[in-house]
């Protein structure tokens, strides 16, 4: 994060899929605060992304610790939401801003009509918890355009970019800022997270 501010690429906020063999380590908010305070980075520029099943699965635990780093300023996004282990009641609890909907849903939403509906469920019930929407594994302009028409707010996957290493990505934001920028008001999580 600290070298791509210096390289003056233009992100608002990174992303960053913890673990739970991470997240369940004893010292794990110790560590987050040490390297935020070592790297002097701006902690409300972090997303931690934690499973939805890893959370639901060890709930007080996950909250605890996402309440500790959330006073740091860190904020949160469930992956793979979908899967089946969450419940409303308790989402409502969680200090998250993101959900991102598991990608065997988003994936072939536009072809699956019982995806398609999971896909409309999550997307309503998130945005009416003020929740930022995420699909993941597009692959296509098509599924991207079916996600965008059922109002998903952002996406990643294959289609903007297989996964890259972090020295490469100054240049694919040059090469693919336009094109990225293009998308109707669908923003890419690669090209800003």
């Amino acid at each position: 994060m600290k070298r791509w501010d210096h390289s003056d690429i233009p992100f608002r906020q990174l992303s960053v899929n913890i673990s739970p063999h991470q997240f369940l380590q004893p010292n794990f908010v110790q560590k987050a605060k040490k390297i935020i305070q070592e790297t002097g980075i701006d902690a409300r520029r972090l997303v931690f992304e934690l499973t939805e099943g890893m959370v639901f699965n060890r709930f007080s635990e996950a909250v605890q610790k996402m309440n500790a780093l959330k006073e740091q300023g860190i904020r949160f996004a469930i992956d793979d939401f979908g899967s089946g282990h969450s419940s409303l009641v308790a989402l409502k609890s969680l200090p998250i801003h993101k959900v991102k909907i598991d990608r065997k849903y988003a994936h072939d939403s536009h072809q699956n009509a019982h995806h398609e509906v999971i896909v409309q469920v999550i997307i309503s019930v998130a945005k009416a918890m003020r929740f930022e929407v995420v699909a993941g594994g597009v692959e296509s302009l098509e599924q991207l355009k079916h996600l965008q028409s059922l109002g998903c707010q952002y996406f990643q996957g294959m289609y903007v970019s297989q996964p890259i290493p972090s020295e490469a990505l100054p240049q694919f934001i040059c090469k693919k800022k336009a094109s990225v920028n293009n998308l109707e008001g669908l923003s890419g999580d690669e090209g800003k997270d």
